[in-house]
């Protein structure tokens, strides 16, 4: 797994305050949430049981699930950097947060994390990806600054 910072701000408060609204105000919107908890629970037994191959378009379906629900969550340049990566050789990732900005975290094959590093240094240079592990503490980041 890889964190990717966007190098940009998340819009939390606004993109928050509009999913209060849609929430109250729309069965689409409700309907989304639940698939969302849904995926959640999915991704938990697939991590539990180690089946990597559908965590990543599990995490790319809530990503595609909050653009739906909440237009401001992406724009175009976090969904160049989305495409970019998914055609470097992520499995599949997602936007932290309430979006607009902050981390994307992409499932990356190990044999394919250098290619999804040279690719995304050439057209993003200033976006850095953050290797990270998990151990029985949870999840670590490590930033390594020159």
């Amino acid at each position: 797994m890889v964190l990717l910072p966007t190098g940009m701000r998340h819009a939390g408060q606004d993109i928050q305050s509009a999913n209060i609204k849609n929430n109250s105000q729309n069965d689409e919107f409700k309907i989304v949430g639940e698939r969302l908890l849904e995926i959640a629970d999915l991704l938990k037994v697939a991590f539990l049981k180690g089946d990597f191959p559908i965590i990543g378009p599990l995490l790319t379906s809530t990503w595609e699930l909050k653009k739906q629900s909440n237009t401001k969550s992406s724009n175009k340049t976090l969904d160049e950097i989305f495409e970019l990566a998914l055609n470097s050789g992520a499995d599949g990732g997602r936007l932290l947060g309430t979006g607009g900005g902050g981390y994307f975290l992409f499932l990356i094959n190990p044999a394919k994390r250098y290619d999804f590093f040279i690719k995304m240094a050439k057209k993003f240079p200033d976006l850095i990806p953050e290797p990270i592990i998990f151990d029985n503490k949870g999840v670590i980041s490590w930033t390594v600054k020159g």
